[in-house]
């Protein structure tokens, strides 16, 4: 996609500066561009309005970095975050025991 400098949406991606005394962790790495900046306002403004949000896309796309990072600025005490990569090999039954498995683990809920 072609982005004109007029463009509102170029003069809203902040600069990425490369940080000089350590080396990003690549698997979190998210360099600021046009899509990932709309996409993250996108998630803001319907998140707001307390909606479901369903991202979906091409591999290296950086859905799950762009959530990551949405879901990191929340406390940890307050908020608990848990990612499932789901495939064609996944199934209800899988995502519903890993759900209460971490519940569980994180709440320490013993169950007899």
């Amino acid at each position: 996609m072609l982005v004109k400098k007029t463009d509102r949406a170029f003069h809203q991606v902040p600069e990425y500066v490369y940080p000089k005394d350590s080396v990003p962790d690549y698997l979190n790495l998210l360099v600021p561009n046009v899509d990932n900046c709309r996409t993250e306002f996108l998630i803001e403004t319907i998140a707001k309005q307390s909606k479901a949000i369903l991202l979906i896309g091409e591999q290296g796309s950086a859905k799950t970095v762009i959530v990551q990072g949405y879901c990191g600025k929340y406390d940890p005490e307050v908020h608990m975050f848990k990612s499932f990569n789901f495939s064609s090999a996944s199934t209800p039954l899988m995502f519903q025991v890993n759900n209460v498995f971490r519940v569980h683990k994180e709440l320490q809920i013993c169950t007899f």
